[in-house]
């Protein structure tokens, strides 16, 4: 399984599909938009290449990040695989890709932030076989 780093328009597009998945208030027409600008803020944005796929079938989205409290971390913002790819193992392969590079930078912990939906339970299950565990309640006020 090849993984990539999306930087080039070309690249960016073929995550569009996976984007989109979890992501439908983005719309195609802004998706490259939001894609270059996350990437010009400092996100990463990673896919799995399949040979001859136009989608990729999974990407996710990360940034490395400092706080007072968790000092260098590896925060994960999207980790998307499409539907009809699932059970594949490339989430799974794109968390193992994020948490060595996370390693490779010198950071102390890897984070995310999920749903509690009842559609996100294999998720979750993933998450806490790669050895992650429940650490907060994430509380948001919205300003618009």
């Amino acid at each position: 399984m090849k993984i990539e780093f999306a930087n080039t328009d070309e690249q960016l597009l073929k995550c569009r599909a996976a984007v989109l998945e979890l992501r439908p208030h983005i719309g195609l027409d802004a998706y490259l938009e939001k894609a270059s600008l996350l990437l010009s803020e400092g996100a990463k944005m990673i896919y799995v290449d399949e040979p001859g796929a136009t989608d990729s079938p999974a990407i996710a989205v990360f940034r490395i990040n400092y706080y007072f409290y968790r000092g260098k971390n590896l925060y994960v913002d999207d980790l998307i695989c499409l539907p009809q790819q699932r059970g594949k193992g490339y989430a799974g392969a794109l968390l193992d890709f994020m948490i060595d590079y996370a390693k490779q930078q010198g950071c102390e912990n890897v984070h995310l932030d999920s749903g509690y939906q009842k559609e996100r339970y294999n998720a979750h299950r993933l998450y806490l076989n790669k050895g992650f565990h429940l650490a907060s309640h994430h509380f948001v006020l919205d300003l618009k």
